[in-house]
């Protein structure tokens, strides 16, 4: 088991030991816990399990369509409307004309 972030974490099962059979194990323990579990399978037979179990099931398809508007929330919410610059950003406006010329003197050097 690999904690990622105190609500979050990867499990990968063991020698001899299914997906499935992980993820019933660990959703009736972390129930029985009281902890909100939410497992995230498109697999009918899982999904059967969960419920069972008390917890709470997510279709692939459909968290992946929650995640994605999530994803354009919060791109929309924080990024707002970008706009970019109308004219060219170039490093010769920027520099003085001596630096410039020493420049330019290097570049038709070769």
């Amino acid at each position: 088991m690999k904690p990622t972030t105190i609500f979050f974490r990867v499990v990968y099962s063991g020698f001899n030991e299914t997906a499935d059979s992980v993820i019933e194990r660990l959703s009736y323990e972390e129930v029985r816990k009281r902890r909100e579990v939410h497992v995230v399978s498109s697999d009918a037979t899982i999904e059967t399990v969960i419920l069972g179990a008390g917890a709470y099931r997510h279709p692939s398809r459909e968290f992946y369509r929650a995640v994605k508007r999530a994803k354009q929330h919060l791109r929309k919410e924080y990024l707002g409307n970008v706009t970019l610059p109308v004219k060219r950003n170039e490093i010769g406006d920027r520099i003085g004309a001596d630096v410039f010329a020493k420049l330019e003197k290097l570049r038709r050097a070769k």
